[in-house]
């Protein structure tokens, strides 16, 4: 009986450790919640890149399969918007802080990160950091 007890207490062990050890679920989706936190995002020209509606070229994020204007950061705080890793060309991933109001993404850090590394670049951090 005591073996029986064991073996079956061995198979419950095993069980749990492989169940715990599955990868968390990571939504595909952000929340208010990761926008405020901080969370990685593609940033490009709107116009340019993600064929907004508008003049000129401005910068723009895409949460949850929608483009957002950015809001208290610039196009071209970021070094040439036209030249060949600029927004106009290239979508490029930023990390992010802020919220989404009045159809615009308001920003309260924008750091864009390395197109290798995925790490902020010295110069590319946006003056927009507040507390």
């Amino acid at each position: 009986m005591y073996r029986h007890f064991l073996t079956l207490l061995f198979i419950v062990l095993q069980f749990s450790i492989s169940q715990g050890a599955e990868k968390p679920h990571v939504s595909k989706h952000l929340s208010a919640s990761d926008l405020i936190e901080g969370a990685v995002v593609k940033a490009s020209c709107g116009q340019c890149k993600f064929e907004m509606e508008g003049k000129g070229c401005d910068l723009a994020v895409a949460i949850n399969g929608k483009y957002y204007f950015v809001t208290e950061s610039h196009i071209d705080d970021y070094g040439d918007a036209h030249g060949s890793h600029g927004f106009c060309n290239a979508i490029r991933d930023a990390k992010v802080k802020g919220t989404i109001k009045d159809g615009k993404f308001q920003a309260k850090e924008f750091i864009l990160l390395d197109k290798q590394a995925q790490l902020p670049t010295a110069n590319q951090t946006s003056p927009v950091l507040k507390d």
